[in-house]
């Protein structure tokens, strides 16, 4: 089940942890796994500094009962390919990170079913996080170029 949440975290906390972005180290090899593409970059990563940890993760356990397994940044440039895939944990949160936003800019979540066909899909608004069971097949859809963004970014947490 995809669940929404409408301003999950705080925002002045979230507009911090953003602004850290640039402090982070950033894992520039991120390939998405999907048939015939397994060698195909798709955004980059970087582990979510302790400060941003330790505004988030009690929020995170409180929302699910889960156990964190994994808390990182995805950013996708402009245009940028998006694969699909599913995750490696019982379930994951992503938490959407630019502030400002407007539809004609897309940057949507996907969400696809047991047939591969869009089933759901989530608009990235500030401070809006999306919880879904991890073998959920989805996809980030990158800004095109009328957003204001350089990067789309998401916070995703991985749970068990």
């Amino acid at each position: 089940m995809i669940k929404i949440y409408d301003e999950f975290v705080d925002d002045s906390e979230l507009q911090i942890i953003v602004k850290r972005f640039e402090l982070l180290t950033w894992n520039i090899w991120h390939y998405d796994q999907y048939p015939g593409y397994e060698q195909k970059s798709s955004g980059m990563t970087a582990d979510l500094d302790n400060f941003a940890r330790h505004l988030l993760d009690r929020k995170i356990i409180d929302a699910t009962g889960l156990k964190i397994h994994r808390a990182y940044v995805n950013a996708f440039k402009q245009n940028e390919i998006s694969l699909p895939h599913t995750d490696d944990s019982k379930e994951t949160i992503l938490i959407y990170c630019n502030k400002k936003y407007d539809i004609s800019y897309g940057g949507e979540t996907v969400f696809f079913n047991e047939d591969r066909d869009a089933d759901k899909i989530v608009t990235p608004r500030f401070r809006r996080a999306v919880r879904f069971p991890g073998q959920t097949m989805h996809c980030a859809r990158a800004f095109n170029s009328l957003s204001p963004h350089d990067y789309r970014f998401t916070i995703a947490y991985k749970l068990l």
